[in-house]
């Protein structure tokens, strides 16, 4: 054991060996590489299209551009505006009308998060301004990140209602690509 002289005799006795040092450095460093290869892997890979690497197919559909294609075409604004993920794709307008007496559109998207339920709110207030309407949001934890999907930030209706980064891959993103989550939807 390598000792101190400046060090007082208790201390000495505490402190940690060499070898034991360079374990917890190599420990930290197998940790720290460990994190990085997953990120990089679900970077690459890309599940949930924020990256914007286009390598491979996502795990989220791009049904962004089809809903707000479908609300340009509307002759009258929905009554109810239903929001989320692809959970809430399968709400149907038809039987919400059956159950309230109010028309609905379903505007929820693959991956659907709070960016996305805001553009489509927006895009149908703006194209139909004067009207009352009820929302039904179906929320999941995919709605709490503040990232914006590419598929989004690129479509020309939605970019009015985005600031700021409008799909760039972030440091805001780096705990969504080291969820389980992301990595069982890249494998």
């Amino acid at each position: 054991m390598t000792t101190h002289p400046d060090l007082p005799e208790a201390a000495r006795e505490h402190a940690p060996a060499p070898n034991q040092r360079k374990f917890v450095l190599a420990a930290l460093a197998s940790y720290a590489a460990a994190l990085l290869g997953i990120i990089a892997f679900n970077v690459t890979v890309d599940p949930f299209a924020i990256a914007g690497t286009g390598l491979f197919s996502t795990a989220v559909e791009s049904d962004r551009g089809a809903k707000l294609t479908l609300m340009e075409e509307l002759t009258t604004g929905p009554e109810i505006l239903i929001l989320g993920s692809s959970r809430a794709r399968l709400a149907q307008p038809d039987q919400l009308k059956r159950l309230t007496g109010h028309s609905a559109f379903n505007a929820a998207v693959g991956g659907g998060t709070a960016a996305d339920a805001w553009v489509m709110t927006r895009f149908l207030s703006d194209r139909f301004p004067n009207q009352q309407r009820g929302y039904l949001w179906f929320v999941d934890l995919g709605v709490a990140t503040n990232g914006v999907n590419p598929q989004l930030a690129g479509d020309r209706r939605a970019q009015r209602y985005l600031s700021g980064r409008q799909g760039r891959f972030g440091l805001e993103d780096v705990g969504t690509y080291l969820s389980s989550s992301a990595s069982s939807a890249s494998y």
